[in-house]
């Protein structure tokens, strides 16, 4: 059974989270960044999550988000210094987050962590899971995680390779795994898992094609049948019909940015809606893209966002990944985040903000008028 750490604190009610200060920013008067909410997700306390990126959030129903994260740091900060003792998880874990606590989800405990969702024993050293997309479905926690490993005669933070895509079943209540397959394998260019949208029994499931060298990447789905413990009929849109080989893939259409790792594709007000931050710009854009169908074609491109980060430079700061959380909503704006992370390694250890999100709240009728 899985062993997940303990450490559960009130934080804040929703009230105070909309008495939080926050700044105006350029690009629109009545949009917010409020930096108040990061901390509520990722408190400065000696035992819980504190850095962290991946920041995807599934609607657990009832007030209540589980947030996946990606590598993370466990520990205390003070003055935006990471003090010790502070550990550091290769991996994943999460937050759990309702309307009066905050929950940090790891397994082992502070003094060995470890990842929240471990791949299987014998993977254990050679691989690793960042997160995917999840929803709740019929009492169980459907997930896709991706799984990884370290490139042979390379270091550094970019030294890793994609090993494919799983497809795991958790128990929503004590997240211990239930089933799991091999959903995508790393011969496969499309990145399937990392947003997904549902309709009766068809998941549909969508992921990025990067090619790197030309700076181009597109956004490609899928849909499946879930049966049992397993997804069925695979089928794959083509640009015009759902086939059955994963190589006729086509880019859905429609969006004009390039298309980050990492993205959100949501319903709300009747439509798909995607958030997207641009995968070759630094600092980065985040814009959205609404859709009558899960397939597309999008349209109603809308910049919603220009990242601002002042210490870009001296802190050799990056910025990726953009989610959307419509599910938390302040007044008649829904919440979006970005990841920032650093090239200097050095400073992961020592300032704090260098790997926490930046949570942002986006007037609803900005995506749509």
């Amino acid at each position: 059974m899985k062993k997940l750490s303990k450490w559960s604190l009130l934080l804040v009610v929703i009230t105070a989270i909309n008495q939080a200060e926050a700044s105006q920013v350029a690009l629109r008067d009545t949009i917010q960044v409020d930096s108040a909410f990061t901390d509520l997700l990722l408190p400065e306390n000696p035992i819980g999550i504190s850095g962290a990126d991946g920041s995807i959030s599934i609607d657990l129903g009832q007030g209540k988000s589980l947030f996946l994260w990606g590598d993370s740091f466990l520990g205390p900060i003070k003055d935006n210094i990471r003090q010790q003792p502070s550990k550091f998880i290769l991996g994943n874990t999460a937050t759990l987050m309702s309307k009066d606590s905050i929950r940090s989800l790891y397994s082992g405990n502070f003094d060995q962590p470890s990842s929240f969702i471990d791949v299987k024993e014998e993977e254990k050293g050679k691989y690793w899971y960042w997160p995917g997309d999840a929803i709740i479905y019929k009492e169980k926690l459907l997930v896709f995680m991706a799984k990884y490993s370290k490139k042979a005669n390379e270091n550094g933070p970019f030294a890793f390779q994609y090993e494919g895509c799983d497809f795991l079943l958790l128990d929503p209540v004590n997240y211990n795994i239930l089933d799991r397959s091999p959903f995508i394998a790393s011969s496969n260019p499309i990145h399937y898992g990392h947003a997904i949208l549902r309709k009766d029994n068809v998941l549909y499931i969508y992921g990025s094609k990067a090619d790197n060298k030309n700076f181009r990447s597109e956004l490609h789905v899928m849909r499946a049948r879930i049966k049992g413990n397993r997804l069925e009929k695979l089928e794959y849109w083509n640009g015009s019909n759902w086939v059955k080989k994963a190589d006729k893939s086509q880019a859905v259409k429609g969006i004009n940015s390039m298309v980050s790792e990492q993205f959100s594709v949501r319903e709300l007000n009747g439509k798909i809606v995607l958030i997207n931050q641009d995968r070759y710009q630094i600092p980065g854009k985040i814009l959205s893209y609404t859709a009558d169908n899960f397939q597309g074609p999008f349209a109603q491109e809308k910049l919603l966002y220009q990242i601002n980060e002042p210490e870009l430079k001296s802190d050799s700061l990056f910025t990726y990944n953009a989610m959307f959380h419509p599910q938390i909503r302040r007044n008649n704006s829904v919440l979006v985040s970005y990841n920032v992370n650093t090239y200097s390694e050095r400073l992961w250890w020592k300032k704090a903000s260098v790997y926490r999100p930046r949570f942002i709240w986006i007037p609803i009728d900005s995506i749509f008028n």
